[in-house]
């Protein structure tokens, strides 16, 4: 992404133009809203898993053998200048999903912040060394803002 991002800005002679992802469509994530018509694709929160087997690099393998450090990759797009991305792990999975409206709204609000400054949510303080929905599928993330928007899965640490 980075190398796209570094040559479009390149090849149209604008600057840091901003540039605006949107989280891939793996789903499945629980709404803040299921009555809302951007989430109502969501899946509904799931327990916890029982366990979660290490691996022997101390990473997390997680059923079905998905490895979830494929998130902090996705996520490095926003160390390019003018980035961000639309999160959209609760507008329901799937590579063609249903709620193609949702996404659109999603990148808006983004869009309206980012580039426009209009103010959308207050800022959280990290904590540390936590790692949230830090798993290929996550069904049981549950963590929203105000506003009813699914927080990014992240990571504090930079532990392998």
């Amino acid at each position: 992404m980075g190398v796209l991002i570094r040559s479009w800005r390149k090849e149209w002679g604008q600057g840091d133009f901003a540039f605006i992802c949107v989280q891939k469509p793996s789903g499945p994530g629980c709404a803040w809203d299921y009555h809302d018509a951007v989430t109502k694709c969501a899946q509904s929160f799931a327990p916890l898993p029982a366990t979660v087997p290490p691996t022997g690099t101390g990473q997390y393998i997680w059923p079905g053998g998905k490895d979830p450090e494929w998130n902090q990759d996705y996520l490095n797009v926003r160390l390019h200048p003018n980035t961000a991305i639309a999160i959209s792990s609760d507008l329901g999975g799937g590579l063609h999903p249903p709620n193609k409206w949702g996404y659109g709204a999603r990148c808006a609000r983004v869009a309206l912040r980012m580039v426009y400054g209009r103010k959308i949510s207050d800022k959280v303080q990290q904590p540390v060394a936590v790692r949230y929905a830090w798993a290929a599928e996550y069904p049981w993330a549950n963590l929203f803002n105000k506003d009813g928007l699914p927080a990014l899965p992240f990571r504090t640490d930079d532990w392998k």
